[in-house]
């Protein structure tokens, strides 16, 4: 069964998807009492999108030996791509009452809390997250989307000095990149929008990921600079038309949009925003928080704009 589970997995990463799942299956058929193998079929499934199949292996881990946070946690994060939070906060719970030493399973937690509103819940895990790792810009990046999301727009922009502080002057592209994603969540993130902007330059300044134009073209908009912006968006579509954070360009260009007066054309790309992000599955955490957030100021304005219109319709009548 072993040497089955390493030749499935070789064939996996090789790309014999077909190859691996039969090795996988076969491996259980010999050693069906084996949870490690389970768990193994548990993540091709996963890698594969095939989510219900992975929590139909994971659960069969976790019958088989209930005692590996990391199961419990990996079973969380495909309850998590379903959207069933409440669930994954179970497997959460559990999993951190385990092994409660991963920053991960706090941030996946978190993820799950702030999806459902429990805001003051998600900060919580966010600060243990942070705690636990503090050299690690995602967490702290999480932490300030979801400051952003509970409304806490002073301890926002005190997280993402800090972030700037610390990751700023990283000589990881990853580091300082970050810090300017959370610099461009919301307007007047910190007093001069230049400052991400030059990081998220420099990031960009060869052969960028997608991510890291999407980024750029956020703090472009951020500073007024709107053809920058819109340009940005349209080469990170262009980077990886498959990058499962895709829709967030989708919304950068209906925020562009509505900065300009094209209202119509704003409603457009909010469209078709939410469309691809109901329809990916949008692996990384930041990701979905974000699109929530940034969806949100977009309505905003957008119903903002609304009102002049509704108030001179009253008044011809």
């Amino acid at each position: 069964p072993v040497l089955l589970s390493v030749r499935a997995d070789w064939y996996a990463r090789h790309g014999d998807m077909q190859a691996a799942l039969a090795d996988f299956t076969r491996a259980i058929e010999l050693a069906p009492n084996d949870s490690a193998l389970y768990e193994a079929r548990a993540e091709f499934h996963f890698k594969m999108g095939n989510y219900d199949q992975a929590i139909a292996d994971f659960s069969e881990a976790i019958q088989r030996d209930s005692s590996i946070a990391w199961i419990w946690q990996n079973r969380a994060k495909t309850y998590l791509q379903l959207k069933d939070y409440d669930r994954a906060i179970t497997d959460l719970d559990e999993a951190i009452q385990l092994g409660g030493k991963d920053h991960r399973a706090y941030l996946l937690r978190a993820e799950a809390q702030a999806a459902l509103g429990q805001y003051d819940d998600a900060l919580k895990d966010c600060e243990m997250a942070l705690s636990l790792r503090p050299e690690d810009p995602q967490a702290a990046l999480i932490h300030a989307q979801v400051l952003v999301m509970a409304g806490r727009s002073g301890e926002y922009r005190q997280a993402c000095q800090a972030m700037l502080d610390r990751f700023g002057q990283s000589t990881k592209r990853g580091d300082f990149c970050a810090a300017a994603r959370a610099c461009v969540l919301a307007p007047d993130a910190v007093a001069d929008p230049n400052v991400p902007l030059e990081l998220a330059r420099r990031g960009a300044s060869e052969n960028p990921p997608q991510w890291i134009l999407y980024v750029l073209g956020m703090a472009s908009f951020r500073a007024g600079k709107l053809e920058d912006a819109a340009r940005s968006f349209h080469d990170s579509l262009e980077k990886d038309p498959e990058w499962p954070g895709i829709a967030l360009n989708w919304l950068g260009l209906a925020m562009v949009e509505q900065a300009r007066g094209e209202t119509e054309a704003a409603r457009q790309w909010l469209t078709k925003a939410t469309t691809a992000m109901e329809e990916r599955s949008a692996s990384a955490v930041q990701a979905r928080l974000e699109f929530a957030l940034l969806r949100r100021e977009i309505e905003r304005s957008l119903e903002d704009s609304a009102e002049p219109k509704k108030e001179n319709m009253d008044t011809n009548e």
